[in-house]
């Protein structure tokens, strides 16, 4: 290999690696969902309650955060939020250690708004 192509393999990895850092931003998450009520309808244009809650280790693991929302859906049903834009009830999203992981996400949401 000549020594021109070792240093565009180099400066092509440096870049890439550049990349991936920049991408890793943690001001929320981007979260949608298709709601439903019990029996399975979906809530068209509906007020619904929702509860987000960050947990570590597993699925059933400790809570690190919790917000709530209230939003509204659009007429197929789906909402749209952000992780970290709701109202904070328990730790600060902005504190977890990402590193200090695995994470879940576990969603709650009442389809009457509540």
């Amino acid at each position: 290999m000549r020594y021109s192509q070792c240093i565009f393999i180099l400066f092509l990895l440096t870049q890439i690696a550049q990349v991936k850092v920049c991408a890793q931003d943690s001001t929320g998450i981007s979260y949608q969902a298709l709601v439903r009520t019990a029996d399975g309808k979906t809530v068209g244009n509906g007020t619904v309650g929702v509860q987000i809650s960050i947990l570590q280790t597993s699925a059933s693991g400790e809570s690190v955060y919790t917000e709530r929302h209230t939003l509204q859906t659009d007429k197929s049903g789906l909402l749209t939020l952000e992780i970290s834009t709701g109202t904070a009830t328990s730790g600060s999203f902005h504190d977890i250690d990402w590193a200090d992981g695995p994470y879940f996400v576990k969603s709650e949401m009442d389809p009457e708004g509540g």
